[in-house]
């Protein structure tokens, strides 16, 4: 009934609000917001007309099918009240009434989680500093969150999942879309081990307004962030000023200065973010509370670079189609007969594999 009575609470509240906060942590869960009435919400400090008039109705035929929808779909619901929804996110303002989940259980709050984000259009140089950094720290037993965008959060979540590391990808869509289409075969690979969360309904429509919304989320279930590349009105920063909001640490990695795509992370490092040039300078700040990742890995860190024999037969195809010059998906697919999404999974998984890159414009080159 938690779980239902939280899809109810999500469809009349919207998210991120002071209404949603007032609402969780006067009642302690989304039954106990159900149950109440009119009286009850007053004596909580909702007074909104709308928002009552929507708590008033109890309708519950639409959660429900969402309730079905989801275990059609294998997807679970985490309730603001179930032991798997993080204490850290539930102490931010205004959590989430829910998470929508796919994958393993979280398991957020006896490990450390920490963001790695950055810009879309990020650089080589950041792309690289992102893939190698998530990987040694997954190594160490971080979990690497990101919030599953092209450019560096792919890039940071890659390098996790190629270390065998553990993942949570943040979504601002419903989990049923595949968005973006370009980490089709990252997110798949991803929830093997790792998990891929959001706060909207399996099927809710792609907006632009949910994203920095997201950010929140990411932020708020980790211990620290990292920014890699963050251009002057990145959204990296709106996950930075966040993090500093809940009291997390913030860090980031040091960057060009004549660099458009570094003016906002190197800004950070100047009003007080850790500066970041060796997986150490995260560490160390965490061996007290989470005395594991003092320990260095007993194995090296998979390779960067798979050998052939690792590929499956569509990665080998559009391997011999890819050269050191970009080339658009359209090209590629035109080269192998490949559908979008057969190649746009090869293509995430030959980048985890450290054979190819994703570049903007949907392009594509060898490393």
């Amino acid at each position: 009934m938690e779980a239902k009575c939280a899809v109810w609470l999500s469809e009349r509240v919207a998210p991120a609000t002071r209404a949603m906060d007032t609402l969780l942590k006067s009642f302690g869960g989304c039954e106990a917001v159900y149950n109440a009435g009119k009286n009850d919400y007053l004596a909580a400090g909702v007074a909104n007309e709308k928002t009552l008039k929507a708590l008033l109705d109890k309708e519950l035929k639409s959660a429900d099918d969402t309730i079905a929808r989801c275990e059609r779909l294998g997807i679970r619901v985490i309730p603001y009240a179930s032991d798997e929804y993080p204490d850290r996110l539930a102490n931010i303002y205004a959590p989430p009434a829910l998470l929508y989940a796919q994958g393993e259980p979280l398991d957020a709050d006896s490990r450390p989680l920490i963001s790695i984000v950055g810009t879309r259009d990020c650089t080589e140089y950041g792309r690289k500093s992102a893939y190698i950094i998530a990987g040694k720290l997954a190594a160490r037993g971080f979990c690497v969150v990101s919030g599953l965008a092209v450019g560096i959060d792919a890039a940071a979540l890659a390098g996790a999942v190629r270390a065998d590391g553990s993942t949570v990808g943040v979504l601002g869509c419903g989990l049923a879309k595949n968005y973006p289409a370009e980490n089709f075969g990252l997110r798949r690979a991803m929830i093997k081990k790792g998990t891929v969360i959001s706060e909207y309904a399996p099927t809710s429509r792609i907006s632009k307004g949910n994203f920095p919304l997201r950010n929140r989320i990411m932020a708020g279930v980790s211990v620290g962030t990292l920014i890699v590349e963050a251009p002057e009105n990145s959204g990296a920063l709106i996950t930075a000023n966040y993090a500093l909001e809940y009291g997390r640490d913030v860090f980031a990695v040091p960057g060009n200065i004549n660099s458009y795509e570094s003016v906002g992370s190197n800004r950070l490092i100047k009003d007080g973010a850790v500066p970041v040039t060796d997986v150490e300078d995260i560490v160390r700040e965490y061996v007290q509370l989470f005395p594991q990742v003092a320990r260095r890995p007993e194995k090296k860190q998979a390779p960067a670079r798979a050998d052939d024999e690792e590929l499956n037969e569509r990665e080998k195809l559009l391997l011999s189609a890819l050269t050191t010059e970009p080339a658009p998906l359209e090209e590629l697919l035109a080269k192998t007969g490949l559908s979008v999404q057969e190649a746009l999974a090869a293509l995430s998984m030959l980048e985890i594999k450290g054979r190819c890159k994703s570049l903007p414009m949907k392009k594509f080159s060898l490393l």
